[in-house]
Parts: structure tokens; sequence; C-alpha cells
């Protein structure tokens, strides 16, 4: 766990006893779907192409879906956006500069410099 994710913890345990808590942020965490029942609490089955999540992720996106898990798992918290029903057009969160509106949102098209390094 990094220092910003520690911080971040901390500061959660005095906030949750006042209000509704909202965390917003990019992650570059990559999902996909819950891997085991700990992580179902915290994911909901409304992801981007949950059929890749086979691929390989890098080692950062890998740290980063671990430091997400983490933080819910460790603050009782949700991924929202994963819990809500939208269309699939709306499920994904990032395309490359320069991709057409009007293409189909994939893996390759909308996922940035960390794409799986493997098919």
């Amino acid at each position: 766990m990094n220092e910003y994710t520690r911080s971040l913890g901390n500061k959660l345990g005095w906030q949750r006893e006042r209000d509704h808590l909202y965390i917003l942020g990019e992650t570059n965490a990559r999902i996909q779907k819950a891997e085991g029942r700990r992580e179902e609490a915290h994911i909901g089955k409304y992801t981007f192409e949950p059929e890749t999540a086979s691929r390989t992720r890098s080692d950062m996106v890998q740290q980063n879906r671990s430091r997400l898990i983490h933080l819910c798992q460790t603050n009782n918290l949700r991924i929202m956006n994963t819990m809500l029903k939208k269309e699939k057009d709306k499920l994904a969160t990032y395309a490359e500069v320069g991709t057409p509106l009007r293409w189909p949102k994939t893996r390759d098209t909308h996922m940035g410099m960390n794409k799986s390094t493997s098919s």
C-alpha cells in the first residue's frame, strides 16, 4: 500500500461517521469483474468488457487494481459505477485522443497506454 492510499484510508475512518462519503478519481485499475467472493461485495456486474479479464494486466495496472480493492475492503466501500446498469457505450471511461465517437468502444480503442500486453 502506498502513502496516498494509507493517508486516504486514515481520513476515511473519521469521515464515515459524519455523512455519506463519495471518492472520485481515475485509478487506472481495470476492474473488469470481481475475482472471487471477497471482491463481489465491492464490485458490481456492470463493467467494461468483463470477458477480457483473463488477459494479462501490466504490473502497474495490477498494482492499481490491488490498491483500489484493498481500499474498498478495508473501508467497506463499493465501486459504484460498476453497480449501476448502463448502455455498453457508457461503460468505457477513457478513449485515445482522436478516437472517433462513432467507433465501437473496445479495449483496443478505449484503454489507453496500459493496454493488456497479451491478446
